[in-house]
């Protein structure tokens, strides 16, 4: 009866050790596709980064060669002289803020990275919040972006006015008083 309770026992023993293989198996394919999936997520929001980071930094290059095209208000003083500086130092800020988005965005895969090596539930919530973060820094330079497109606009116009008003004025000195 020994011998039958220990073969018994030996089977069970073997059943219990092929279930928690296969669990453990399970758990490990389980792991693996969260890390490929995270490793997916990451692959596709860099891509969506650097996508949207490109056409703020070719807006940016934009304004920039607008801005470049003023004629120096510098030597008239006033309030073009103003807006056109603080035009220039939005413009700055704006650039320097894509920078440092720039630099963010290339620090989250390395640290997504090492967080999967560790814990592939804690790297989910990493990227997730590194992802909620870059969305709120892109959307704020890409409301400051469309703000100085409407202040570089409305300097453009007035640039573009007063060299008519110039333009006007010199043509009319030009002519001739016939009622002299």
């Amino acid at each position: 009866m020994t011998d039958i309770h220990t073969r018994s026992r030996k089977r069970l023993n073997s059943w219990v050790v092929r279930v928690a293989v296969l669990a453990l198996a399970a758990e490990l394919v389980a792991c693996q596709r969260n890390e490929d999936a995270t490793r997916a997520l990451l692959s596709a929001r860099e891509s969506e980064w650097t996508s949207d980071l490109g056409g703020l930094g070719r807006a940016q290059a934009a304004l920039v060669a607008r801005l470049g095209h003023l004629p120096n208000p510098g030597s008239r003083g006033g309030a073009e002289s103003f807006a056109s500086r603080r035009a220039a130092l939005l413009l700055a800020s704006t650039r320097q803020s894509l920078v440092d988005i720039e630099i963010h965005q290339r620090q989250i895969g390395p640290r997504v990275e090492a967080a999967l090596s560790h814990d592939p539930d804690a790297a989910k919530r990493l990227l997730e919040d590194d992802s909620l973060e870059m969305a709120t820094s892109l959307q704020s330079v890409r409301e400051r972006t469309a703000n100085l497109e409407s202040v570089v606009a409305a300097l453009v116009r007035d640039a573009d006015g007063r060299e008519k008003n110039v333009s006007a004025a010199t043509d009319a000195s030009s002519v001739p008083n016939k009622q002299r």
